[in-house]
């Protein structure tokens, strides 16, 4: 678990959940979440396979979140816009809502380094109707989100 203390959000950033696997080529690309529950301290990370099963090489930082920022990094959902051709990582919690960033499909990792993406969608009232993992579905027949 060094590699969590080291690469992650920062102190108390251990818990590991909301992986989001999706075939890439020849390949399979794992984002996942590194989080201190009930906190900003939060970090998406990339790991790529041959398989499915694994073994994982770590690629990087997509997102990496703190108390300075508005938005938290958990809850990865990534998805090509079939229009443009694009790569969109959609991520977000309670905390101030979802969030859109654009991923480089050769590298998995944010065209823009350091980007956190836009606001997509955020909540009516501040400690209600919370909003989290955030999930975009293509439908071929109608051709729309």
């Amino acid at each position: 678990m060094d590699w969590v203390r080291t690469k992650s959000g920062g102190a108390g950033a251990v818990n590991i959940w909301a992986p989001y696997m999706i075939p890439y080529g020849d390949k399979f690309r794992l984002y996942y979440c590194v989080s201190a529950f009930g906190r900003k301290t939060s970090y998406i990370g990339l790991a790529e396979s041959n398989t499915p099963q694994g073994p994982w090489k770590q690629i990087g930082c997509v997102v990496k979140t703190d108390d300075s920022t508005p938005m938290n990094a958990i809850d990865p959902s990534v998805i090509e816009d079939k229009s443009t051709g694009k790569w969109w990582m959609h991520y977000g919690s309670f905390f101030s809502g979802l969030y859109a960033v654009e991923l480089n499909p050769t590298t998995g990792l944010t065209v823009k380094e350091n980007d956190l993406g836009h606001l997509t969608a955020r909540r009516a009232r501040y400690w209600k109707d919370n909003l989290e993992a955030p999930e975009i579905i293509y439908h071929p027949d109608s051709k729309q989100y």
